[in-house]
């Protein structure tokens, strides 16, 4: 297996993991893990955080609603989300006027 396969790999194990955590915490209601804690969790930085969140997004299996000062992440399998609300979007996810 190549070095770059391997990665690729490693990066779908991780954000399997991430994902089981999130799916947890949807589960039972909580809040969703920040990057920080989440980062802390696995070992590793939060931008290796922030992409996981995108492959799970973009592989259809998470839809994630942003606030400046929160997230919520809704299980697209089982229709579950983590706790919270979002009074107004990130502002990546604003409409431009």
């Amino acid at each position: 297996m190549s070095a770059s396969a391997e990665q690729r790999e490693h990066a779908v194990e991780r954000a399997s993991r991430i994902f089981a955590v999130i799916r947890d915490a949807a589960d039972r209601g909580e809040c969703c893990p920040s990057n920080v804690t989440l980062a802390e969790r696995f070992g590793v930085g939060t931008t290796v955080i922030v992409n996981a969140l995108h492959f799970l997004e973009s592989c259809g299996m998470i839809v994630v609603s942003r606030s400046n000062a929160t997230r919520i992440v809704t299980i697209r399998a089982t229709g579950k989300a983590t706790a919270g609300k979002v009074y107004a979007p990130h502002w990546t996810e604003r409409k431009a006027a």
